[in-house]
Protein backbone atom coordinates (compact mmCIF):
# COMPACT_ATOMS: atom_id res chain seq x y z
CA UNK A 1 0.00 0.00 0.00
CA UNK A 2 1.85 3.40 -0.85
CA UNK A 3 0.94 6.17 1.80
CA UNK A 4 1.21 9.97 0.94
CA UNK A 5 4.45 11.67 1.42
CA UNK A 6 5.36 13.88 4.02
CA UNK A 7 8.17 15.09 6.50
CA UNK A 8 7.50 14.09 9.81
CA UNK A 9 9.19 13.66 13.02
CA UNK A 10 7.25 11.03 14.61
CA UNK A 11 7.56 9.48 17.60
CA UNK A 12 6.12 6.22 17.82
CA UNK A 13 6.20 5.67 20.74
CA UNK A 14 5.64 2.59 23.32
CA UNK A 15 5.09 -0.21 21.54
CA UNK A 16 4.19 -2.42 24.31
CA UNK A 17 4.80 -5.29 22.11
CA UNK A 18 8.46 -4.33 21.39
CA UNK A 19 8.91 -2.60 17.86
CA UNK A 20 10.87 -4.01 15.59
CA UNK A 21 10.66 -2.32 12.27
CA UNK A 22 12.29 -3.11 8.92
CA UNK A 23 11.99 -1.18 5.62
CA UNK A 24 10.55 -3.43 3.54
CA UNK A 25 7.34 -2.33 1.10
CA UNK A 26 4.61 -5.18 2.78
CA UNK A 27 6.73 -7.83 3.08
CA UNK A 28 7.99 -9.84 6.31
CA UNK A 29 11.69 -11.17 6.39
CA UNK A 30 10.28 -14.42 5.17
CA UNK A 31 8.11 -13.30 2.78
CA UNK A 32 4.96 -13.89 4.27
CA UNK A 33 1.85 -11.58 4.93
CA UNK A 34 1.77 -9.59 8.76
CA UNK A 35 -1.30 -10.89 10.62
CA UNK A 36 -2.75 -7.09 11.25
CA UNK A 37 -2.05 -3.80 10.38
CA UNK A 38 -2.20 -0.75 12.00
CA UNK A 39 -2.29 3.10 10.32
CA UNK A 40 -2.09 6.27 11.64
CA UNK A 41 -4.11 8.49 9.86
CA UNK A 42 -3.05 12.42 10.15
CA UNK A 43 -5.95 14.18 8.69
CA UNK A 44 -8.17 12.41 11.69
CA UNK A 45 -7.76 14.71 15.44
CA UNK A 46 -8.90 13.19 18.62
CA UNK A 47 -8.15 16.81 20.49
CA UNK A 48 -5.29 16.45 22.82
CA UNK A 49 -3.02 13.24 24.47
CA UNK A 50 -4.28 13.38 28.30
CA UNK A 51 -1.46 13.64 30.49
CA UNK A 52 -3.12 10.45 32.66
CA UNK A 53 0.87 9.97 34.10
CA UNK A 54 0.39 10.99 37.08
CA UNK A 55 1.98 9.55 40.28
CA UNK A 56 2.37 9.14 43.62
CA UNK A 57 4.81 10.39 46.09
CA UNK A 58 7.68 12.24 45.33
CA UNK A 59 11.55 11.87 44.48
CA UNK A 60 13.02 12.41 48.04
CA UNK A 61 12.76 8.52 48.94
CA UNK A 62 13.97 6.05 51.84
CA UNK A 63 16.58 3.79 50.31
CA UNK A 64 19.72 2.68 49.58
CA UNK A 65 21.44 5.79 47.59
CA UNK A 66 18.33 6.38 46.27
CA UNK A 67 18.28 9.31 44.00
CA UNK A 68 15.31 10.15 42.01
CA UNK A 69 15.02 13.83 40.90
CA UNK A 70 16.66 12.99 37.54
CA UNK A 71 14.34 10.31 36.97
CA UNK A 72 11.21 12.12 38.07
CA UNK A 73 12.39 15.13 35.95
CA UNK A 74 12.80 12.98 32.76
CA UNK A 75 9.15 11.47 33.45
CA UNK A 76 7.37 14.51 33.31
CA UNK A 77 4.81 13.42 35.87
CA UNK A 78 1.96 16.10 35.15
CA UNK A 79 0.67 15.37 39.03
CA UNK A 80 1.91 14.11 42.20
CA UNK A 81 -0.49 12.87 44.83
CA UNK A 82 0.93 12.55 48.58
CA UNK A 83 -0.05 9.62 50.11
CA UNK A 84 2.47 6.89 52.02
CA UNK A 85 5.42 8.96 51.43
CA UNK A 86 8.29 7.09 52.32
CA UNK A 87 6.61 4.18 53.42
CA UNK A 88 6.65 1.58 55.56
CA UNK A 89 7.55 4.89 58.05
CA UNK A 90 6.19 8.22 56.89
CA UNK A 91 7.89 11.29 58.15
CA UNK A 92 6.60 13.88 56.19
CA UNK A 93 3.38 15.02 55.15
CA UNK A 94 0.61 13.11 57.11
CA UNK A 95 -1.19 15.18 59.69
CA UNK A 96 0.10 13.64 62.72
CA UNK A 97 3.61 14.00 61.40
CA UNK A 98 3.17 18.06 61.24
CA UNK A 99 1.54 18.28 63.94
CA UNK A 100 2.33 15.67 66.50
CA UNK A 101 0.68 16.76 69.61
CA UNK A 102 -2.86 17.21 69.33
CA UNK A 103 -4.02 18.44 72.23
CA UNK A 104 -1.42 21.65 71.41
CA UNK A 105 -2.78 25.35 70.38
CA UNK A 106 -3.50 24.82 66.58
CA UNK A 107 -2.71 28.63 66.00
CA UNK A 108 0.49 28.53 67.26
CA UNK A 109 3.03 27.80 64.11
CA UNK A 110 5.54 26.48 66.52
CA UNK A 111 3.52 23.47 67.44
CA UNK A 112 4.18 22.46 63.81
CA UNK A 113 7.16 20.07 62.47
CA UNK A 114 7.07 21.46 58.40
CA UNK A 115 10.79 21.44 58.05
CA UNK A 116 11.05 17.86 56.61
CA UNK A 117 7.80 17.83 54.51
CA UNK A 118 8.94 21.42 52.98
CA UNK A 119 12.03 19.59 51.40
CA UNK A 120 10.19 16.56 50.55
CA UNK A 121 7.93 18.88 48.63
CA UNK A 122 10.46 21.20 47.00
CA UNK A 123 11.62 19.26 44.32
CA UNK A 124 8.34 18.26 43.15
CA UNK A 125 7.51 21.75 42.58
CA UNK A 126 10.78 22.27 41.03
CA UNK A 127 10.24 19.78 38.74
CA UNK A 128 6.83 21.44 37.58
CA UNK A 129 4.54 18.43 39.07
CA UNK A 130 0.84 19.88 40.64
CA UNK A 131 0.59 18.56 43.91
CA UNK A 132 -2.55 16.50 45.47
CA UNK A 133 -2.37 16.83 48.89
CA UNK A 134 -3.43 13.90 50.96
CA UNK A 135 -5.04 15.59 54.62
CA UNK A 136 -5.14 12.67 56.65
CA UNK A 137 -2.60 9.57 57.87
CA UNK A 138 -0.67 6.73 55.97
CA UNK A 139 -1.77 3.46 56.17
CA UNK A 140 -0.67 1.23 58.86
CA UNK A 141 -0.87 -2.31 57.79
CA UNK A 142 0.12 -3.58 61.19
CA UNK A 143 -0.26 -1.07 63.56
CA UNK A 144 -3.11 1.52 64.49
CA UNK A 145 -1.66 4.66 66.12
CA UNK A 146 -2.72 7.20 63.57
CA UNK A 147 -6.10 6.12 61.51
CA UNK A 148 -8.57 6.40 63.86
CA UNK A 149 -10.81 9.54 63.36
CA UNK A 150 -9.95 13.15 64.99
CA UNK A 151 -11.10 13.44 68.99
CA UNK A 152 -11.99 16.80 67.35
CA UNK A 153 -13.45 17.70 63.73
CA UNK A 154 -13.21 21.11 63.91
CA UNK A 155 -9.59 21.68 65.32
CA UNK A 156 -8.50 18.72 63.03
CA UNK A 157 -9.86 21.39 60.53
CA UNK A 158 -8.35 24.06 61.33
CA UNK A 159 -4.77 22.61 61.61
CA UNK A 160 -5.61 21.60 57.44
CA UNK A 161 -6.12 24.76 56.77
CA UNK A 162 -3.03 26.09 58.26
CA UNK A 163 -0.75 23.45 56.56
CA UNK A 164 -2.83 24.88 53.29
CA UNK A 165 -1.67 28.50 54.70
CA UNK A 166 2.20 27.75 55.13
CA UNK A 167 2.09 26.10 51.63
CA UNK A 168 -0.36 28.45 49.81
CA UNK A 169 0.23 31.63 51.77
CA UNK A 170 3.36 32.01 53.53
CA UNK A 171 1.86 31.05 57.04
CA UNK A 172 5.04 30.04 59.57
CA UNK A 173 7.52 31.16 56.84
CA UNK A 174 6.08 28.89 54.24
CA UNK A 175 5.54 29.17 50.82
CA UNK A 176 3.55 30.60 47.71
CA UNK A 177 3.18 27.16 45.82
CA UNK A 178 -0.53 27.63 45.11
CA UNK A 179 -1.38 23.65 45.40
CA UNK A 180 -5.17 23.67 43.94
CA UNK A 181 -6.19 19.91 44.67
CA UNK A 182 -6.51 19.01 48.66
CA UNK A 183 -8.38 15.27 48.92
CA UNK A 184 -9.26 14.15 52.80
CA UNK A 185 -8.33 11.10 54.67
CA UNK A 186 -7.55 8.51 52.30
CA UNK A 187 -9.30 4.85 51.79
CA UNK A 188 -11.87 5.40 54.66
CA UNK A 189 -13.70 2.37 53.49
CA UNK A 190 -10.59 -0.04 54.27
CA UNK A 191 -11.56 -0.87 58.28
CA UNK A 192 -8.24 -1.83 60.32
CA UNK A 193 -5.89 -0.29 58.31
CA UNK A 194 -7.10 3.08 57.42
CA UNK A 195 -10.20 4.21 59.61
CA UNK A 196 -11.23 2.66 62.67
CA UNK A 197 -14.48 5.07 62.41
CA UNK A 198 -17.61 3.90 60.59
CA UNK A 199 -18.54 5.41 57.42
CA UNK A 200 -21.14 8.47 59.07
CA UNK A 201 -17.81 9.43 60.91
CA UNK A 202 -16.01 9.62 58.02
CA UNK A 203 -18.85 11.83 56.16
CA UNK A 204 -18.90 13.89 59.17
CA UNK A 205 -15.40 14.52 58.95
CA UNK A 206 -15.35 15.43 55.06
CA UNK A 207 -18.27 17.96 55.67
CA UNK A 208 -16.27 20.00 58.35
CA UNK A 209 -13.18 19.63 56.21
CA UNK A 210 -14.66 20.10 52.84
CA UNK A 211 -16.98 23.45 53.78
CA UNK A 212 -14.18 25.16 56.12
CA UNK A 213 -11.50 24.36 53.22
CA UNK A 214 -13.66 26.11 50.53
CA UNK A 215 -14.75 28.98 53.31
CA UNK A 216 -11.21 29.91 53.11
CA UNK A 217 -10.37 29.84 49.63
CA UNK A 218 -13.12 29.27 47.01
CA UNK A 219 -10.33 28.74 44.44
CA UNK A 220 -8.99 25.34 46.20
CA UNK A 221 -10.33 21.95 44.85
CA UNK A 222 -11.16 19.90 47.67
CA UNK A 223 -12.26 15.95 47.34
CA UNK A 224 -12.30 12.44 48.35
CA UNK A 225 -12.61 9.62 49.67
CA UNK A 226 -9.85 7.54 47.48
CA UNK A 227 -11.99 4.41 47.80
CA UNK A 228 -10.68 0.71 47.38
CA UNK A 229 -13.04 0.66 44.37
CA UNK A 230 -15.04 2.03 42.33
CA UNK A 231 -17.60 -1.09 43.86
CA UNK A 232 -16.96 0.23 47.88
CA UNK A 233 -19.91 0.18 49.51
CA UNK A 234 -19.64 3.55 50.50
CA UNK A 235 -19.71 5.25 46.92
CA UNK A 236 -22.96 5.67 46.92
CA UNK A 237 -23.67 6.80 50.14
CA UNK A 238 -20.69 9.35 50.66
CA UNK A 239 -22.48 10.78 47.01
CA UNK A 240 -25.88 11.07 48.39
CA UNK A 241 -24.05 12.78 51.84
CA UNK A 242 -22.44 15.48 49.89
CA UNK A 243 -25.67 15.98 47.89
CA UNK A 244 -27.93 15.89 50.87
CA UNK A 245 -25.50 18.25 52.90
CA UNK A 246 -24.31 20.46 50.43
CA UNK A 247 -20.59 19.48 50.63
CA UNK A 248 -18.44 20.75 48.31
CA UNK A 249 -17.16 18.18 45.59
CA UNK A 250 -14.84 19.31 42.85
CA UNK A 251 -12.99 15.95 42.83
CA UNK A 252 -14.01 12.32 43.34
CA UNK A 253 -11.23 10.00 44.24
CA UNK A 254 -11.05 5.87 43.82
CA UNK A 255 -8.68 3.18 43.74
CA UNK A 256 -7.43 0.24 41.06
CA UNK A 257 -5.41 -2.87 40.94
CA UNK A 258 -5.90 -5.48 38.42
CA UNK A 259 -5.03 -7.10 35.50
CA UNK A 260 -7.15 -5.94 33.22
CA UNK A 261 -6.60 -2.74 31.05
CA UNK A 262 -9.87 -1.87 29.70
CA UNK A 263 -11.71 -2.45 33.07
CA UNK A 264 -9.75 0.69 34.56
CA UNK A 265 -11.51 2.62 31.60
CA UNK A 266 -15.10 0.66 32.17
CA UNK A 267 -14.66 2.11 35.82
CA UNK A 268 -13.76 5.46 35.13
CA UNK A 269 -17.13 5.03 32.85
CA UNK A 270 -19.18 3.75 35.63
CA UNK A 271 -18.16 6.64 38.13
CA UNK A 272 -18.88 9.61 35.63
CA UNK A 273 -22.25 8.29 35.20
CA UNK A 274 -22.83 7.94 38.97
CA UNK A 275 -21.40 11.46 39.70
CA UNK A 276 -23.79 12.77 37.30
CA UNK A 277 -26.87 10.90 38.44
CA UNK A 278 -26.25 12.18 41.72
CA UNK A 279 -25.95 15.68 40.38
CA UNK A 280 -22.15 16.28 40.29
CA UNK A 281 -21.59 17.08 36.75
CA UNK A 282 -18.89 19.38 37.36
CA UNK A 283 -16.89 17.09 39.68
CA UNK A 284 -13.90 15.70 38.30
CA UNK A 285 -13.59 12.14 38.14
CA UNK A 286 -9.72 11.06 39.85
CA UNK A 287 -8.10 7.64 39.72
CA UNK A 288 -5.47 8.73 42.42
CA UNK A 289 -4.06 5.04 42.98
CA UNK A 290 -3.54 1.95 40.27
CA UNK A 291 -1.03 -0.62 39.52
CA UNK A 292 -0.56 -3.77 38.15
CA UNK A 293 -2.11 -6.30 40.46
CA UNK A 294 -2.98 -10.45 40.07
CA UNK A 295 -4.36 -10.54 43.71
CA UNK A 296 -3.80 -9.11 47.18
CA UNK A 297 -3.76 -12.67 48.34
CA UNK A 298 -0.73 -12.92 46.30
CA UNK A 299 1.49 -10.40 47.27
CA UNK A 300 0.36 -10.66 51.05
CA UNK A 301 2.22 -11.58 54.18
CA UNK A 302 1.99 -15.42 54.53
CA UNK A 303 -0.19 -16.60 57.32
CA UNK A 304 1.19 -19.85 57.93
CA UNK A 305 4.53 -21.02 56.45
CA UNK A 306 7.52 -18.22 56.60
CA UNK A 307 9.38 -19.93 53.90
CA UNK A 308 6.70 -18.49 51.68
CA UNK A 309 8.51 -15.24 52.47
CA UNK A 310 11.32 -16.38 49.60
CA UNK A 311 8.80 -15.45 46.43
CA UNK A 312 7.87 -12.69 47.80
CA UNK A 313 10.60 -10.79 45.70
CA UNK A 314 9.59 -12.47 41.97
CA UNK A 315 5.71 -11.43 42.95
CA UNK A 316 7.00 -7.97 42.84
CA UNK A 317 9.30 -7.93 40.67
CA UNK A 318 6.62 -8.77 38.25
CA UNK A 319 4.27 -6.20 38.81
CA UNK A 320 7.03 -3.57 37.66
CA UNK A 321 8.77 -6.11 35.23
CA UNK A 322 7.56 -6.20 31.49
CA UNK A 323 4.23 -7.68 32.18
CA UNK A 324 3.19 -4.90 34.64
CA UNK A 325 4.95 -2.68 32.11
CA UNK A 326 2.78 -3.63 29.29
CA UNK A 327 -0.60 -3.77 31.30
CA UNK A 328 0.65 -0.05 32.84
CA UNK A 329 1.15 1.13 28.39
CA UNK A 330 -1.74 -0.30 27.81
CA UNK A 331 -3.92 1.63 30.90
CA UNK A 332 -2.21 4.83 29.87
CA UNK A 333 -3.50 4.36 26.04
CA UNK A 334 -7.01 2.80 27.27
CA UNK A 335 -8.25 5.64 29.65
CA UNK A 336 -7.51 8.59 26.42
CA UNK A 337 -11.26 7.70 25.51
CA UNK A 338 -12.38 8.03 28.66
CA UNK A 339 -14.05 10.60 31.20
CA UNK A 340 -10.71 10.46 33.28
CA UNK A 341 -9.18 14.19 34.17
CA UNK A 342 -6.65 13.09 36.74
CA UNK A 343 -4.46 9.12 36.65
CA UNK A 344 -1.88 8.73 39.45
CA UNK A 345 0.08 5.53 39.41
CA UNK A 346 1.05 3.89 42.53
CA UNK A 347 3.70 5.01 42.73
CA UNK A 348 6.98 6.56 42.14
CA UNK A 349 9.11 6.13 44.89
CA UNK A 350 10.69 3.31 46.42
CA UNK A 351 8.24 1.66 48.46
CA UNK A 352 7.45 -2.20 47.34
CA UNK A 353 4.95 -1.27 44.84
CA UNK A 354 7.19 1.81 43.82
CA UNK A 355 8.89 1.70 40.26
CA UNK A 356 11.92 2.19 41.50
CA UNK A 357 14.06 -0.35 44.21
CA UNK A 358 15.53 0.49 47.47
CA UNK A 359 18.87 1.17 45.58
CA UNK A 360 17.20 3.88 43.39
CA UNK A 361 17.14 1.53 39.90
CA UNK A 362 13.96 2.51 37.50
CA UNK A 363 11.85 -0.56 36.77
CA UNK A 364 10.37 -1.12 33.21
CA UNK A 365 7.49 0.60 34.57
CA UNK A 366 9.24 3.76 35.11
CA UNK A 367 10.57 3.41 31.24
CA UNK A 368 6.65 3.22 30.17
CA UNK A 369 6.40 6.68 32.22
CA UNK A 370 9.67 8.06 30.62
CA UNK A 371 8.09 7.01 27.20
CA UNK A 372 4.66 7.89 27.24
CA UNK A 373 5.74 11.66 28.29
CA UNK A 374 6.95 12.20 24.96
CA UNK A 375 3.40 11.10 23.65
CA UNK A 376 1.73 13.78 26.27
CA UNK A 377 4.40 16.44 24.66
CA UNK A 378 2.53 16.30 21.64
CA UNK A 379 0.12 18.81 20.37
CA UNK A 380 -3.02 17.25 18.82
CA UNK A 381 -4.41 13.08 18.67
CA UNK A 382 -4.65 11.46 15.62
CA UNK A 383 -6.61 8.72 14.94
CA UNK A 384 -4.94 4.90 15.35
CA UNK A 385 -6.46 1.63 14.21
CA UNK A 386 -5.43 -1.54 14.91
CA UNK A 387 -6.89 -4.41 12.08
CA UNK A 388 -8.60 -6.61 12.87
CA UNK A 389 -9.61 -5.17 16.47
CA UNK A 390 -7.81 -7.26 18.86
CA UNK A 391 -8.17 -6.55 22.61
CA UNK A 392 -4.25 -7.12 23.90
CA UNK A 393 -3.28 -4.30 21.13
CA UNK A 394 -3.75 -0.69 22.04
CA UNK A 395 -2.73 2.45 19.99
CA UNK A 396 -2.74 6.06 20.27
CA UNK A 397 -0.99 8.17 18.34
CA UNK A 398 0.18 12.08 18.42
CA UNK A 399 1.34 14.70 16.73
CA UNK A 400 3.27 18.62 17.30
CA UNK A 401 3.55 20.39 13.85
CA UNK A 402 5.58 22.94 15.21
CA UNK A 403 8.48 20.69 16.21
CA UNK A 404 7.00 18.13 13.29
CA UNK A 405 6.74 15.63 15.50
CA UNK A 406 4.64 13.13 16.27
CA UNK A 407 4.12 9.46 18.88
CA UNK A 408 2.74 6.70 17.57
CA UNK A 409 1.82 3.99 20.46
CA UNK A 410 0.93 0.25 20.39
CA UNK A 411 0.60 -2.13 23.13
CA UNK A 412 0.75 -5.44 22.82
CA UNK A 413 -0.20 -7.04 25.90
CA UNK A 414 -0.11 -10.53 25.46
CA UNK A 415 2.00 -13.71 26.03
CA UNK A 416 2.00 -13.86 22.63
CA UNK A 417 4.39 -12.33 19.78
CA UNK A 418 2.76 -10.73 16.97
CA UNK A 419 3.38 -9.04 13.48
CA UNK A 420 1.76 -6.09 11.88
CA UNK A 421 1.82 -3.90 8.61
CA UNK A 422 2.35 0.07 10.09
CA UNK A 423 0.97 2.35 7.41
CA UNK A 424 0.57 6.40 7.42
CA UNK A 425 -2.98 8.17 5.67
CA UNK A 426 -3.38 11.25 5.00
CA UNK A 427 0.28 12.33 4.76
CA UNK A 428 1.13 15.96 2.16
CA UNK A 429 3.45 14.43 -0.35
CA UNK A 430 6.71 16.39 0.65
CA UNK A 431 8.98 13.86 2.08
CA UNK A 432 11.74 12.05 0.17
CA UNK A 433 13.31 10.16 3.18
CA UNK A 434 12.66 9.79 6.82
CA UNK A 435 14.82 8.86 9.72
CA UNK A 436 13.55 6.46 11.99
CA UNK A 437 15.23 5.15 15.62
CA UNK A 438 13.47 2.78 17.66
CA UNK A 439 14.13 2.25 21.43
CA UNK A 440 12.60 -0.92 23.48
CA UNK A 441 11.56 -1.92 27.10
CA UNK A 442 11.36 -5.55 27.10
CA UNK A 443 12.83 -8.15 29.59
CA UNK A 444 16.31 -7.51 28.22
CA UNK A 445 15.94 -3.87 27.56
CA UNK A 446 14.96 -0.34 29.01
CA UNK A 447 14.00 2.12 26.37
CA UNK A 448 16.94 1.69 24.57
CA UNK A 449 18.19 2.49 20.54
CA UNK A 450 17.70 -1.35 18.96
CA UNK A 451 17.27 0.23 15.00
CA UNK A 452 18.00 3.52 13.54
CA UNK A 453 17.60 3.75 10.09
CA UNK A 454 15.85 5.48 6.64
CA UNK A 455 12.89 4.42 4.67
CA UNK A 456 11.16 6.39 1.88
CA UNK A 457 7.59 7.32 2.91
CA UNK A 458 6.03 5.03 0.43
CA UNK A 459 7.32 1.78 2.33
CA UNK A 460 5.19 0.36 5.19
CA UNK A 461 7.07 -0.56 8.46
CA UNK A 462 7.05 -4.41 9.63
CA UNK A 463 6.00 -4.49 13.48
CA UNK A 464 7.08 -7.44 14.73
CA UNK A 465 5.82 -7.22 18.71
CA UNK A 466 7.24 -9.54 20.87
CA UNK A 467 5.22 -10.52 24.52
CA UNK A 468 4.76 -8.07 26.40
CA UNK A 469 6.99 -5.17 25.51
CA UNK A 470 7.27 -1.77 24.92
CA UNK A 471 8.83 0.30 22.16
CA UNK A 472 9.31 3.85 21.16
CA UNK A 473 10.33 4.75 17.38
CA UNK A 474 10.82 8.12 16.33
CA UNK A 475 10.47 9.33 12.75
CA UNK A 476 12.79 12.64 11.43
CA UNK A 477 12.64 14.35 8.30
CA UNK A 478 16.01 14.45 6.68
Amino acid sequence: MNTKKRIIYIVLSLSVAGIFVSCQNRQTEAGTEAKTEISIDFSSSNGKVKPLHGVNNGPLVLGVNADLNVYHSEAGFPYTRLHDPRWPSPDVVDIPVIFPDFDADPDDSSNYHFKKTDDYIAPIIANKSAIIYRLGTSIEHHTQYYIHPPANFDKWTKICINIIRHYNEGWADGFHYNIKYWEIWNEPDLNARMWLGTKEDYFRLYETAAKAIKKHDPTLKVGGPATTGVKSPIVEPFLAYCRDHSAPLDFFSWHSYGTIPHQIALDSRYIRSLLDEFGFTKTENHLNEWHYLTSWEEVGPPKEEVEKYKDMREKFAKTVGPVGAAYTAAVLMHLQDYPLDVANYYSADTNPYGMFDVFGAPSKTYYVFKAFNQLAKMDIRVDCTVSPANDSVICCAGVSESDKKGVFLVSNYSPDGKSYLLSFKNLPATVSTVQYEIYRIDDTKDLELIENKQIKPDNSINLNLPPYSVSMVVLKEI
